[in-house]
């Protein structure tokens, strides 16, 4: 299944990095029906999105706070 988010916040990583993600304006309520309702008819024009356990050990708890503490301490 395709990934379908918005360029907010912290998806902005997904998209940049994982293809099979697509990205939508937010609250475009004719954009969102037209790409789901593509998918719907054609699933096999999507690429699935595949992650690798690297890239979500960059967002691990642990991870997020040494990069916390290491901008901390540049203050």
């Amino acid at each position: 299944i395709p990934i379908i988010t918005t360029p907010v916040g912290g998806n902005k990583e997904l998209i940049n990095e994982v293809p099979g993600i697509v990205a939508l304006e937010y609250n475009n309520k004719k954009e969102w029906f037209e790409k789901i309702s593509d998918f719907i008819k054609s699933p096999e024009n999507f690429p699935k999105p595949e992650v690798s356990q690297s890239f979500f050990q960059k967002f691990s708890k642990k991870e997020m706070i040494k990069q916390t503490e290491e901008i901390l301490k540049k203050i």
